[in-house]
Formats: structure tokens, sequence, C-alpha cells
């Protein structure tokens, strides 16, 4: 028999349906990444999966007044292998029943290409309160607001500041200065407790100054609270998870950086982390 997911019945386990990165087949497959054991979250290992039932999952979206949840039936993959963390994916049973989630922008780009659906959360819980997996646009950020992202911005470098080439070669460079006007807020979405979560870019290629080259880890995460707090580099939010039965949310990012992929989960306060990624080499 192949091997499947096996973890104890009180583990809450969430997964992500997603076109597989760097793959010739890209059907639609179930990623188990996180378990919840202990109230604790940690990422999904070798030793969860063993000989035992697939597992059914729920997507579960709606709002207050309405709740949708689509159950999808997964099993493990007949030539499984289970041999690196990238291989660790289920195969839904009725592909023509899955949800659609068109992605025209091309976001969630891995070391491969951006996938044709987005990921999809999914959860082994049927939640009972609804959650809208989306977070709303913030209203503009205040000349301040941008003043107070910069600096912040700036001090994810460890030289404090950044360098450009100045020539067409590349091999001469230079500090630049970084100006508000400087910045792209690819995203700016609300938070509960007036907070909110801002995804910051920049207009030009730049990196930093005591670096080997290369391009700057963008976008910068921040949670605004109201001073900038860093969460990370090189992440695309995805949505909120329900990861409780009463609909706590937790937020999902996809990862892409050098030789890795992956997905990071942040709790309900974006403090604390679990990280599910994978390496090419």
């Amino acid at each position: 028999m192949a091997a499947a997911l096996c973890l104890p019945t009180s583990a809450q386990v969430v997964a992500v349906l997603e076109h597989p990165q760097c793959r010739d087949d890209q059907s639609r497959v179930v990623r188990a990444l996180f378990a919840k054991e202990s109230g604790r979250w940690r990422s999904v290992v070798r030793a969860d999966f063993s000989e035992t039932t697939p597992r059914t999952w729920f997507q579960t979206a709606g709002t207050a007044a309405s709740k949708t949840i689509q159950t999808i039936q997964a099993s493990p993959p007949p030539d499984d292998k289970w041999l690196f963390a990238r291989d660790f994916s289920l195969v839904p049973s009725e592909r023509s029943l899955l949800p659609n989630a068109p992605n025209p922008e091309s976001k969630f780009q891995g070391w491969c290409d951006a996938p044709k659906n987005r990921p999809v959360a999914l959860t082994s819980i049927d939640v009972r309160t609804p959650l809208a997996p989306a977070l709303p646009t913030a209203a503009a950020l205040s000349a301040a607001q941008q003043r107070s992202l910069l600096r912040a911005f700036l001090r994810t470098y460890s030289s404090k500041t950044l360098c450009a080439y100045t020539d067409n070669k590349r091999t001469m460079v230079a500090p630049i200065s970084i100006r508000t006007s400087d910045l792209v807020f690819r995203a700016n979405l609300e938070l509960p407790r007036d907070s909110r979560l801002v995804a910051v870019g920049l207009k030009r290629p730049a990196f930093g100054c005591n670096s080997e080259g290369g391009s700057a880890e963008l976008p910068r995460w921040f949670v605004l609270d109201p001073q900038p707090r860093f969460l990370g580099a090189s992440m695309q939010f995805i949505q909120r998870v329900p990861t409780s039965e009463l609909g706590v949310p937790s937020y999902l990012f996809w990862y892409s950086g050098y030789n890795e992929d992956g997905y990071i989960m942040f709790d309900n306060r974006l403090q604390e982390s679990t990280r599910f990624t994978w390496k090419y080499h």
C-alpha cells in the first residue's frame, strides 16, 4: 500500500492545493504543510507518512452571513517514493471538482514558473465560524507612515544602505540614496486592531552594499502597528487560514528564495511562524 498522511486524529493539519514547482506534470496536488499537536504548530515531516487512510480536506471560506465548504478527497500517488520534502504530495481523487483559483498576475512564482492557479489553503477540520480568506485593502499610507517604512526597510539590510551598479558592464558599484518615492507598496492590507500588513519593494534594482551583488530580496513585509515590524522577504501573502474550529486565523505566505521554495505560516498576531520549505540541489 502506498504511503499516506498518518497523524493522530486529534492533530489539525493545514495543507495547500497547488501546482507543484519544477515538475513536468503540472496537475494540482494537495501538499500537507503544518500539523498542530498539543497546541503548537510544526512542519509536516516524513515520519508523518505511513500506510493509513487518505485524508479529507476542507476548503473553507465565507463571511458572517455565508459559509462555503468544499471537501477534497486526496490519496498518495501510486508510485510514491517520498524522497524529498518537495515530493510530499497527495493526489485529489476528483480533479474536475477542484475549485478554480486563477492567477492572472502570475504571482507565487518559484524556481520554475508561476502557477496557473494560485495556492488554495485547506484544513483537516471543518470550522464552525466562517472566515474570509482575503484581507481588505487599507487606506492609502500617510507620508509619515511611508517615511517610517523607509527607515525600517533600510534597517533590514546589515549595511543599512543599498548599492547599485553604475555601469552597463555591472562592474562598478556605488551606494545609492533611497527615498520614499523610490518605494513600491505592493500590498497594503487591513489587519485587526488598526494595524496593517504592508509589502515594500523598489522601483529600481539594488542590493545590500555588503552583499555580493544580485538583487535585494523583495518584497519585504512589515506589520505596521503603529511602528513597522519586519516579517520577512521574498514572500507573497496567500490568504488567512482558519486554524481553530472557531475560525481564529493564521496567515499563510508563499516563499521563494535562492534554491528554496515553500510556505510560511504566521500565527494570528503575526508573531510566531512555522516554515515548510524545500531545496532543489
